[in-house]
């Protein structure tokens, strides 16, 4: 609702303050020797306050500042560059850290993130005022959800969407299992799974960037949810190294398609008065993904780590169908 009522490049603007703020406190905690646990957990509960605020109005506002025949290649470009920095950046910070130490490093992402603030303290807007609504939150929130939901095409999306969220995309939670007591490999050997998976992802990206031209959108997004799940299938059934890398990259691949395409496809389906809480609803479904964890927890303490990943991968990919 924020996003919808609001300036979105404020919210994008005051969010980035909020971390840069906190980066600063923990550092200046770090030097001073004081810092706790309780401390951290704070730091984490407000930035996690502050993605929940910042991301709907980052993809409202990149939906809005781009033609809407190239919203699909300005969501790949920015999951693009999300892709290179999640490889990149713990390298980066693994030296910074061995070398400067822990303050230096909350310093320097204070630094990366004033940096944001004064390039986005820059961008122009599109002249969009009718946002502003007399309603009360919750009827705001009421009515987005009743949008999405009346609308055939978006309640086929956030359908799709549960179903990836619950049944398929835990596997990432037992990637450290299947590392140790299925394929035998070490610290780097899981670090080469992660990194396998990363790569496929950034791939991913921009293959559909590159497709953005492709007129079927909705028949690519189902074609890599289905091919997603297939692949997480098999990789739980793998008991070769270079097998299951495989697997990873390509499990990687459509899970970067998907990213892109869920978020092109559902901003371009809205007006832009319901772009901030369509994004809000894209981090709830994500935010669901504990309802399939636990359960496919508990069938594998029973049956087994492979069994129960390629069960419930199997499920989603037959209610996906």
């Amino acid at each position: 609702v924020l996003a919808d009522r609001v300036d979105r490049r404020k919210v994008m603007i005051w969010t980035e303050l909020g971390w840069l703020t906190t980066a600063l406190l923990v550092a200046a905690l770090v030097v001073t020797g004081r810092l706790v646990a309780w401390h951290l957990l704070a730091v984490a509960v407000i930035f996690g306050s502050l993605v929940a605020a910042h991301i709907p109005a980052r993809q409202a506002l990149t939906a809005a500042l781009v033609p809407k025949r190239d919203v699909t290649s300005a969501f790949a470009v920015h999951a693009t560059l999300m892709g290179v920095m999640r490889i990149a950046a713990p390298q980066a910070a693994g030296v910074l850290l061995a070398t400067f130490g822990a303050s230096f490093c909350y310093v320097m992402q204070a630094a990366g993130y004033l940096w944001s603030v004064l390039h986005h303290s820059r961008v122009r807007t599109p002249v969009v005022e009718s946002r502003r609504s007399d309603e009360g939150v919750w009827r705001n929130i009421a009515g987005g959800v009743r949008y999405a939901v009346g609308d055939r095409n978006l309640r086929g999306l956030l359908i799709m969407m549960v179903l990836f969220t619950v049944f398929v995309f835990p596997y990432t939670q037992f990637l450290p299992a299947i590392a140790k007591d299925v394929l035998n490999l070490g610290a780097p050997g899981f670090g080469l799974m992660m990194g396998a998976g990363g790569a496929g992802a950034l791939l991913g990206s921009l293959a559909t960037g590159l497709a953005s031209g492709y007129r079927r959108q909705g028949a690519l997004l189902m074609g890599a949810a289905l091919g997603m799940a297939l692949l997480v299938v098999l990789f739980g059934q793998s008991q070769l190294v270079w097998l299951s890398l495989l697997f990873l990259v390509g499990a990687g691949l459509c899970g970067g398609m998907l990213q892109v395409l869920t978020m092109s496809i559902m901003q371009s389906l809205v007006p832009d008065e319901y772009r901030g809480r369509m994004g809000s609803l894209d981090i709830l479904i994500w935010g669901l993904m504990p309802l399939g964890t636990l359960p496919i927890g508990a069938v594998a303490s029973v049956a087994g780590v492979p069994l129960a990943m390629s069960g419930a991968a199997g499920i989603g990919f037959v209610c996906l169908a």
